[in-house]
């Protein structure tokens, strides 16, 4: 059975190949259309076709093709998606089955990925032994059905829009529409700002049809609504309950709004108590100088470093009376006189 080799035969095979991981995607076999619906796959050549003459009438037929693979830009882990679908597609792709023939397959070579911007990048080479076909087929009615089977492969496409209807005075910037082929799963994307109002601080909290990040069929238009939630308050407090017997000078308390980086104080001093010397060093919660994330009131405990502590004494001897004042590591201890 003699096999028609042509660029839309090929096409039409690795649109068929990539839609058996992808069913959702569309196909593209030119990378600049317009009005471009994700997921999709485009298929570009990366060298023009090339043929070289072989022995007895042969000839070698070569493509070289990579296939690039497009996700919302919204979406979080986008290696981690774009590196699994790799991961499958080299494993499906050793062998490429002929569109329009059962059981027909070819062999591909140097297959590798990578990222290119962002999207993914399949690269694989082609290569048939061909021969000349006197009576070529007709090439523009097949081109027109290329143009069917990959542009129509999904016809139908549904929108998700983006409100902030229940606090229209509230300032935000809200994600441009995004729209997917049918049954397509499209993660919420997050929203930033915030709006202070009678020493209330609001920030958007999710949308009425999912939190940020949540993934959401389409089977129809949607739209969604922002929520927004004030912003709670939270109070950092410092207490030395191990050595209370100290007169520590302890920092004021920090109040602040959830999910702010405080800056833990620092607090200075020495203190004697039963032969050891004691330093504060740090803060239950970290070290002096950290960052700590405020997500609810916390208590933080100073933290003493404790070490021997032997003092200096006067030597007694014939002399002069004299007053002498002895103290040992800037802590007096009292006075003698000499005799």
């Amino acid at each position: 059975m003699a096999i028609i080799i042509d660029t839309p035969t090929i096409h039409k095979s690795l649109a068929q190949l990539v839609l058996s991981l992808t069913p959702n995607a569309c196909v593209y076999d030119n990378p600049n259309q317009q009005g471009t619906h994700l997921p999709a796959w485009f298929i570009v050549h990366r060298e023009p076709v090339d043929i070289k003459e072989d022995l007895h009438g042969r000839w070698w037929l070569n493509y070289h093709i990579d296939l690039f693979y497009m996700l919302d830009f919204n979406g979080p882990h986008l290696f981690d998606d774009y590196a699994a679908i790799a991961d499958q597609l080299g494993e499906i792709s050793e062998y490429l089955p002929i569109y329009g023939y059962e059981n027909v397959v070819t062999h591909t070579y140097e297959r590798s990925w990578g990222m290119y911007m962002d999207a993914l990048k399949f690269s694989m080479n082609l290569k048939f032994r061909v021969t000349k076909d006197a009576t070529p087929p007709a090439y523009m009615e097949v081109i027109e059905d290329l143009r069917v089977f990959l542009k129509g492969l999904k016809q139908e496409f549904y929108t998700l829009s983006f409100t902030n209807t229940d606090h229209p005075d509230f300032t935000v910037e809200l994600p441009d529409d995004i729209v997917v082929s049918a049954n397509a799963f499209v993660k919420l994307p997050s929203v930033s700002g915030e709006h202070q109002e009678g020493g209330e601080l609001w920030v958007p909290n999710e949308w009425d049809i999912g939190s940020f990040g949540q993934p959401v069929k389409m089977s129809n238009d949607i739209t969604a609504n922002l929520l927004w939630a004030i912003k709670p308050q939270y109070t950092l407090s410092f207490e030395n309950t191990d050595h209370p017997q100290f007169d520590v000078d302890l920092p004021e308390p920090i109040t602040d709004y959830q999910g702010e980086e405080i800056v833990l104080p620092a607090v200075f001093g020495e203190w004697l108590d039963k032969g050891e010397k004691f330093t504060p060093i740090k803060w239950d919660i970290g070290d002096f100088g950290d960052k700590y994330v405020l997500n609810a009131d916390t208590v933080a405990n100073l933290i003493f470093k404790a070490t021997p502590y032997i003092p200096l004494f006067g030597v007694m001897g014939e002399t002069d009376d004299s007053v002498v004042t002895f103290d040992g590591d800037d802590q007096p201890f009292g006075t003698m006189t000499l005799d």
